[in-house]
């Protein structure tokens, strides 16, 4: 498949998910408004996504995939398939143990976290039992990933693609399958929480079937294997992560930061800031995320081969793509950014000043 089918393939499937995106947040801004309620939902899923980028495709899949597309084209589909298998088997029981020790000592974490809602009556509270849904969508989200990167390296991009996709429309029809049957003025919050959980669980399975329609299907080992009789190819993989893991590192340590000054501002103010993230993340998505997809195995495939040539071309045409498209959206946001919050957002609970939007953005 050629660079542009490929992002093309990729951006459609990203440009779905944003458009469903931004209908699921603007009946996030309906019914929960920018409010203490729509505060700890906002940190309960930024919590799980703080680790995404470190076990997940952040720095998994840009190791993970080129090594599997050079033992693919080398060692033949066989041998990628039980290197698959290893990576797949030693995330699953990393995330497993890290999941159960965070749900275990989550009050902790929120109060690290968000000491600033223990000022609010309740709030840390709610963020904590929130977060104890949420937070399994973790192991999900970081296998999804990594079956997405298995299609990728078999130059099948949309099921990949759409997967975000399957998140949101989980988290729309939470809000009116699940929250009218909960009896707690939370109920908002905890059907969206409930449904991240379940299109974590859906993903899974969607990604899975679609990897077995590619005969490319793949099982678990045994813990002690898996963890402790790691494979060269593996051992290989861990260390060229390492570098991408303390580059993450730093990203997140950002985040944490935003949400941790963030928390002591009043309630509503992690609102304010996450409705602006997800408009500037629509063009993000859409060509970072299409044209880097895209790229990554394309390249690999090319240095495999030792035609730099055609590898230098396809990195010169993914930059022009991304420079003259960024800029068009930068622009656009900038100048219309007020109609675009009102149209968006201005509705239900949803009633704070236009001027945060702008400072967010």
């Amino acid at each position: 498949m050629s660079l542009m089918k490929s992002i093309i393939s990729v951006a459609f499937g990203t440009s779905l998910s944003r458009i469903v995106g931004f209908i699921r947040d603007i009946l996030i801004a309906k019914f929960l408004g920018a409010s203490m309620m729509a505060d700890a939902f906002f940190v309960a899923l930024r919590f799980p996504n703080l680790f995404r980028s470190l076990f997940a495709e952040g720095t998994l899949n840009v190791a993970f995939v080129p090594i599997l597309s050079g033992i693919m084209h080398s060692q033949g589909e066989k041998k990628a398939r039980v290197f698959a298998r290893n990576v797949f088997s030693f995330l699953f029981y990393v995330l497993l143990i890290f999941t159960v020790l965070v749900e275990i000592f989550m009050p902790d974490f929120m109060f690290v976290l968000a000491p600033g809602f223990d000022e609010i009556e309740g709030k840390l509270a709610l963020t904590t039992h929130l977060s104890r849904i949420t937070f399994p969508f973790l192991i999900f989200v970081s296998l999804v990933s990594l079956l997405a990167g298995m299609l990728n390296a078999k130059e099948k991009f949309w099921a990949a693609a759409f997967t975000p996709t399957i998140l949101n429309l989980t988290m729309i029809a939470s809000l009116f399958a699940i929250r009218p049957f909960l009896n707690t003025p939370y109920a908002p919050a905890y059907a969206l929480s409930i449904g991240v959980l379940l299109a974590g669980v859906i993903e899974f399975i969607f990604l899975f079937w679609h990897l077995k329609k590619a005969d490319f299907l793949i099982g678990l080992v045994s813990p002690i294997k898996a963890l402790f009789h790691l494979s060269k190819e593996v051992k290989t993989l861990l260390k060229k992560m390492a570098p991408g893991v303390l580059g993450s590192g730093v990203y997140q340590i950002n985040l944490f930061f935003d949400t941790f000054l963030v928390s002591f501002v009043g309630a509503g103010a992690i609102s304010w800031l996450n409705y602006a993230h997800h408009l500037f993340q629509l063009p993000v998505g859409i060509i970072g995320t299409a044209i880097g997809t895209a790229l990554l195995p394309l390249l690999s495939k090319h240095i495999k081969a030792k035609e730099l040539e055609k590898a230098n071309i396809q990195v010169s045409r993914a930059l022009e793509l991304s420079v003259a498209m960024s800029t068009a959206s930068m622009a656009g946001l900038m100048l219309l950014s007020e109609p675009i919050v009102r149209i968006l957002f201005e509705r239900g609970l949803f009633s704070f000043p236009i001027r945060f939007i702008q400072l967010g953005l």
